[in-house]
């Protein structure tokens, strides 16, 4: 929270919602550089000193794992926080407990942040083993990416990240648009609700969410797994390994942007918020708007590439008999 790019955020907050989301945006995408040069030194280090065994990469994979419940600890810290933040102000409790649990719901915000930065790094590290595996496993000792047919599915592995996280962020999208439309309609029927007289129909809205939120994720999660079974039965193990070569690196580049973002705009909103009579001003609604397209980014997209880099990965190395 007290971050120079949380603060340049909060700033152009001032300047509006454009500003505020082109600021996020350009530390964004600066975000995944030194953790994936940091990344692939380790890995490359590690490979190198072990006298190229993969065993070795599997030992790292394994040492990431085993902090798991300290990052699923963490990790389950930022919502708790958040909520009891959303409970105080909603309940219109002191100042002073609100901006308390204000500062704490921050802290949550970068801790979720980095159990997320972790996952990445440790699903970067066992797509690495997988699909080092699938080449082991499938007799392929390089891909040369001179020729236009390794190199175009090379390139077709880069876009893959990019559709899923499109499906999913638009999935967002249209579950909220519903959400919308019957928070209004409870508003328009049972005007008492605005009141604080009448209690509206919950269940209505979580129905919406979880319903939705099922349904959404077949698309992605089909792609995910058909789309490298086509590539591999239709033209071969040589194509499909490009194809996880550029997945598997476009993946660990998107990740860290899109949890980097959506928490840099959160915290940004956080510091506006902690300002004496800075809720509702000009600055403080760019700031929310940067918040909810953040949220998209972080709660979304971000866990989606992760997801998705393992699961093409699996689907692969799980044909590979069959292909051979």
């Amino acid at each position: 929270m007290e971050g120079k790019p949380v603060k340049h955020i909060a700033t152009a907050s001032s300047r509006g919602a454009a500003l505020n989301l082109i600021t996020g945006i350009a530390y964004g995408l600066q975000s995944p550089v030194l953790p994936v040069i940091v990344l692939m030194g380790v890995v490359v280090g590690v490979y190198t000193f072990s006298n190229n065994n993969l065993l070795a990469l599997v030992a790292v994979n394994i040492g990431t794992d085993l902090l798991i419940t300290f990052i699923m600890a963490a990790d389950a810290f930022g919502p708790i926080v958040d909520n009891a933040a959303g409970i105080a102000g909603m309940s219109q409790a002191d100042r002073k407990v609100v901006e308390k649990l204000s500062k704490l719901d921050s802290v949550g915000n970068t801790m979720k942040a980095i159990t997320k930065a972790y996952a990445m790094i440790s699903g970067t590290i066992t797509a690495f083993v997988i699909f080092l595996t699938f080449y082991k496993l499938a007799g392929i000792e390089a891909i040369d990416v001179t020729t236009p047919f390794n190199l175009s599915f090379l390139f077709v592995g880069v876009c893959l990240p990019f559709l899923i996280s499109s499906l999913v962020i638009g999935s967002t999208a249209k579950t909220a648009e519903k959400m919308v439309d019957e928070v209004r309609d409870q508003f328009a029927k049972n005007p008492d609700i605005i009141k604080g007289t009448a209690k509206p129909n919950y269940s209505y809205c979580i129905d919406i969410a979880t319903r939705n939120a099922l349904r959404e994720m077949i698309l992605p999660s089909a792609i995910s797994i058909l789309v490298p079974l086509a590539i591999g039965f239709l033209f071969g193990m040589n194509a499909l390994g490009a194809v996880l070569v550029g997945s598997v690196a476009c993946s660990a580049l998107l990740g860290p942007f899109f949890n980097n973002t959506g928490t840099a705009f959160d915290n940004a909103k956080k510091t506006i918020e902690n300002l004496e009579f800075s809720r509702g001003t000009p600055e403080h609604i760019a700031a929310v708007i940067g918040d909810t397209v953040g949220d998209s980014l972080k709660d979304v997209a971000g866990p989606s590439t992760l997801i998705f880099m393992k699961l093409i990965g699996m689907a692969s190395l799980l044909i590979v008999p069959l292909l051979k």
